[in-house]
């Protein structure tokens, strides 16, 4: 594993989830994100610490298990301090949440993986680190999760999880938004507002991109998004269970799972999709034979 260098001073360390790093004055550096567990999180502050660097601070973009997987690893060999932004906070210091939430209830152990719970470190409000550093510029990119944020440096933007490559979206053809909603609109502020602000991009997952390949991922998700949406909606006909209205997307979509994370984490998905055409009233929720049932909302 080594750093490319994408600007003066930003270099990322590509992998399964890409680590910004970003050189300060002197010996010091900022990291984004530390990857899915605690041996990509060594690796990082090995690779780091063979060039003469110290991480000064991380910044999580939010509270996913493959972005500060190796959050506690770092800081049992140095005294860093971790930021992000305020909502997304509680969810990194106790990372049993993202399991609590996944699971709808105190989960199963099986459910307590690193991949869906990573360990917990203290977290800070990202402002302050912005007060000592003004060169870095923090993008609200809620939606993938309830408060996941960009970092920009000068012309760079590390974009989270904002938007997903070809092969991801392939893979899991429904790409995990925790608000798909807001997602949606973070997609949109994104080709309208934010991308023109830089030249080079640089998303969690997959290659670097230039500007023009960044927006027309974007274009790509968006699309992506409408189209499962309209996917639902069409499934939702008449009155059914909510969970034979999974089923008809599982087979619509032709998805097949075949772990029982994988499940949880799609109909997670699917359920943030439903909640968007119930504030839209286009359906609606309701309980019959003790059971809750999708029910189509008949237009005037």
């Amino acid at each position: 594993m080594s750093l490319a260098r994408v600007s003066a001073n930003v270099y990322v360390l590509e992998g399964r989830t890409n680590v910004g790093v970003i050189m300060t004055e002197g010996e010091e550096c900022l990291v984004i994100d530390t990857g899915v567990s605690r041996d990509h999180g060594r690796r990082l502050f090995n690779i780091l610490k063979n060039m003469g660097l110290k991480i000064r601070a991380v910044v999580n973009t939010h509270s996913h298990a493959d972005h500060i997987g190796g959050n506690k690893i770092i800081l049992e060999r140095s005294n860093v301090v971790f930021y992000s932004s305020i909502l997304e906070k509680p969810f990194i210091e106790l990372p049993l949440t993202e399991a609590i939430y996944l699971y709808g209830a105190y989960p199963p152990e099986i459910l307590r993986k690193h991949l869906i719970e990573a360990e917990g470190v203290p977290v800070d409000d990202v402002s302050k680190l912005i007060k000592e550093y003004p060169f870095l510029r923090i993008e609200e990119l809620p939606g993938h999760s309830i408060g996941m944020i960009g970092v920009g440096v000068g012309n760079v933007l590390f974009s989270a999880d904002a938007f997903f490559p070809d092969e991801v979206i392939g893979k899991y053809v429904i790409p995990y938004h925790f608000n798909v909603q807001e997602a949606l609109k973070t997609l949109e502020k994104l080709n309208v507002d934010v991308l023109k602000n830089y030249e080079v991009v640089v998303p969690s997952h997959g290659k670097i991109l230039k500007r023009e390949e960044a927006q027309q991922l974007v274009s790509k998700n968006i699309k992506t998004i409408t189209d499962i949406k309209s996917v639902i909606l069409r499934s939702a006909d008449g009155t059914l269970s909510l969970n034979e209205l999974i089923k008809r997307v599982f087979k619509e979509l032709a998805l097949a799972t075949q772990t029982t994370i994988n499940y949880l984490l799609i109909v997670s998905a699917l359920k943030s999709y439903i909640a968007w055409l119930i504030n839209e009233d286009l359906i609606e929720l309701i309980v019959l034979d003790n059971e809750l049932y999708v029910r189509k909302v008949e237009t005037k």
